[in-house]
């Protein structure tokens, strides 16, 4: 998904917003795996529906998604109409939630690790935009 968004801002001339999504993935994906590793925090000890390694807290699926939806509608609030807006809102944190839903309910988080994604992923992609995107006057959308 990052990607396509990434080419289709290419291809709309908006270079900066492409690279504040790479960045912000790429971060996101960095804090993501120095917290793994600094904390090591172990799986939950249940039979999960799958299986998944490496340390526990934060959930990497529910911090990629949540940086990729929150960084996504920076760069979208701006120019969707009115009317889109709650509905690009409603659908960014659906999908953050059921991603961080099923992460719990495979058995392979706590929901602790998932609302620590949901929180990393969002602190990334809007820190990522205060230092990276210009502050620019809202657009009134119709």
């Amino acid at each position: 998904f990052t990607a396509v968004a990434v080419v289709v801002l290419l291809l709309r001339h908006r270079r900066r917003e492409a690279i504040y999504l790479v960045l912000v993935r790429l971060v996101a994906l960095g804090v993501e795996t120095a917290l793994k590793n600094a904390l090591a925090r172990p799986r939950p000890d249940v039979a999960p529906l799958t299986t998944a390694a490496g340390f526990s807290f934060p959930s990497g699926h529910t911090t990629g998604t949540t940086a990729l939806c929150v960084s996504l509608l920076v760069v979208l609030y701006p120019v969707l109409r009115r009317r889109v807006r709650a509905v690009a809102v409603v659908a960014a944190i659906a999908l953050s939630v059921a991603v961080a839903a099923s992460r719990v309910l495979l058995g392979v988080h706590y929901p602790s690790d998932v609302i620590g994604g949901l929180l990393a992923g969002s602190l990334v992609a809007l820190t990522a935009a205060a230092l990276l995107l210009p502050s620019r006057p809202e657009a009134v959308p119709r």
